[in-house]
């Protein structure tokens, strides 16, 4: 999951809240051993095109890819 805004603490409390009752699931904060980079803007996949010579242009709206020569994953999560 990935939240923009508030901290983990608050977004971990808010979901701990709101678990539905029956629901068996843990939380792990990965903060310590992943990063983000958000590329973003009107051209952001002119951006992604240069840099991976096109491998994720066209990629579908909420759909993921694994990244070719590293351990990371293109998240398509806007418009």
């Amino acid at each position: 999951m990935l939240c923009d805004g508030a901290s983990s603490d608050e977004i971990a409390d808010y979901l701990r809240q709101h678990r539905p009752i029956g629901v068996d699931a843990e939380l792990v904060d990965l903060s310590h051993s992943h990063r983000v980079v958000e590329i973003c803007g009107p051209f952001a996949w002119e951006v992604m095109d240069r840099l991976h010579d096109g491998a994720y242009v066209g990629l579908p709206f909420l759909s993921h890819a694994a990244i070719e020569g590293c351990d990371g994953i293109v998240i398509r999560a806007s418009r």
